[in-house]
């Protein structure tokens, strides 16, 4: 046992002088009780966390492998000494959002760091900064309080109104005692659906949940009805000029924006679950749920980091309304090069979102890839080699390597975000993950017209 008194960096420059002793990959499952980063267990990421990983290597490698390089050396040792003070924040990776806790005298402090709390502010994407307390707690007021916040909120919430599927998906990992679900009174969009919650499903077929019509044409009669709702959870939707927003407003059901969709990382989209863990008091189930998906995610680049090639990926679509493919910066693309170990056919498309091109470009493009994920459901592929014109000349056609999205890849996909870049790995470093099937990622037939999971 090396001496705790000496200092720090001086241990760690000792041990780099010595062979450095590398505990292979097992891959069992990690603790997820625990945060990354907390490898001593005690609640809490700190410097005391170092000093332990650097006594003891021999853990699990989704807990410990803290640089995610596939194996446990001094290297995480020197990576959590340089970032365990970025790995304590309550928010890691969701950098749109502002949700800040404190104690009762206005001081922040950090929650998903084991310390204790009064009241929270999330700030939302439109800039209203809401206190979020409970109903026998007073709104606080003094110098420490200043201009924190401009209004408060009960919680938990007992009554809401949401706008999206995926709000939902990220509200069903909260609903251990049905009181999530069971606060929701009106969704947009609700009979609209092909519904893989089944308790969405029942209260939108009992009316327990209102169809609140679309997000863009909102039936405002039935928003005013349930005008004794709390709040209302949307989207930024500058396309409908925020019509359900608006409605919400009119009818005084506070609008709270969330801007999950803008976050351009996998896991940053799937850390809003936290925002939606502040309104229900679900802190602890927030944490044990995003630290599987991280941990989880971690294995996906440890694993295809062993590959012996990097495939060429073509991932984009056609239709009468244009042909799209991810840009550069895009979740999408980050999630097949950096996190799958892939190259991708357009990086040259700068920025985030969809970048529209030419039918004759993306065939150029991608008809020399190995592995061609369609971004699209078997359902709206009736028309494919009418619209793919060609596409009998593409490699990964040849291959037999096309895919596309499960039905539930735009609903149940955001929960379990880990599986859906497991997914991705499976269908391109399919000789890493033999016996692995996927789920939200489909191996499409052209000529049977069938999409089945895929098993390497």
């Amino acid at each position: 046992m090396i001496n705790l008194n000496i200092n720090l960096k001086a241990k760690i420059g000792l041990l780099m002088l010595f062979v450095l002793m590398v505990i292979p990959s097992t891959f069992a499952s990690g603790n997820y009780d625990y945060r990354l980063g907390d490898v001593n267990q005690d609640g809490k990421i700190s410097v005391s966390d170092v000093v332990y990983l650097f006594n003891n290597r021999n853990l699990d490698i989704e807990d410990a492998d803290v640089n995610a390089d596939n194996k446990i050396s001094v290297s995480d040792v020197v990576y959590l000494f340089n970032y365990y003070d970025d790995m304590s924040n309550s928010i890691t990776h969701a950098i749109n959002m502002d949700l800040k806790y404190y104690d009762a005298r206005g001081y922040e402090v950090n929650p998903y760091n084991g310390e204790s709390y009064e009241y929270k502010i999330l700030t939302d994407s439109t800039g209203k900064k809401i206190l979020l307390k409970h109903t026998d707690q007073i709104d606080p007021t003094g110098d420490n309080w200043g201009s924190k916040y401009d209004l408060s909120v009960d919680i938990p919430l007992t009554k809401a109104l949401v706008m999206s599927s995926t709000q939902i998906a990220l509200m069903n990992p909260l609903n251990n005692d049905g009181s999530v679900f069971g606060s929701i009174k009106g969704i947009t969009y609700g009979g609209g659906y092909d519904w893989y919650y089944p308790e969405i499903e029942s209260c939108l077929n009992s009316g327990t949940i209102v169809d609140l019509g679309s997000s863009s044409a909102p039936v405002e009669d039935k928003i005013v009805a349930l005008s004794d709702s709390q709040l209302s959870f949307v989207y930024p939707d500058p396309w409908s000029n925020n019509a359900f927003s608006t409605a919400c407003d009119k009818a005084n059901v506070l609008p709270v924006s969330d801007a999950e969709y803008l976050e351009q990382t996998f896991l940053g989209r799937c850390e809003w679950v936290k925002m939606f863990a502040a309104f229900y008091d679900k802190e602890d189930l927030a944490s044990k749920y995003f630290n599987e998906q991280e941990k989880k995610a971690l294995n996906v680049k440890r694993v295809t980091q062993t590959a012996d090639a990097t495939p060429l990926v073509a991932w984009g679509s056609s239709s009468s309304w244009g042909t799209y493919v991810p840009k550069s910066q895009s979740y999408v693309v980050k999630g097949l090069v950096q996190d799958c170990n892939t190259q991708y056919t357009f990086l040259d498309q700068t920025g985030t979102g969809s970048a529209s091109i030419g039918y004759e470009t993306f065939f150029d493009r991608n008809k020399n890839a190995d592995v061609w994920v369609v971004s699209s459901t078997l359902g709206y592929l009736g028309n494919f080699k009418t619209q793919y014109t060609g596409y009998t000349e593409y490699k990964a056609y040849q291959n037999g390597r096309i895919f596309c999205f499960s039905d539930d890849f735009y609903q149940t996909g955001l929960e379990k975000t880990s599986k859906v870049l497991e997914d991705m790995a499976i269908i391109t470093h399919p000789e890493l993950y033999h016996g692995k099937t996927t789920k939200y990622l489909l191996h499409f037939d052209p000529e049977a017209g069938t999409a089945v999971p895929y098993t390497a």
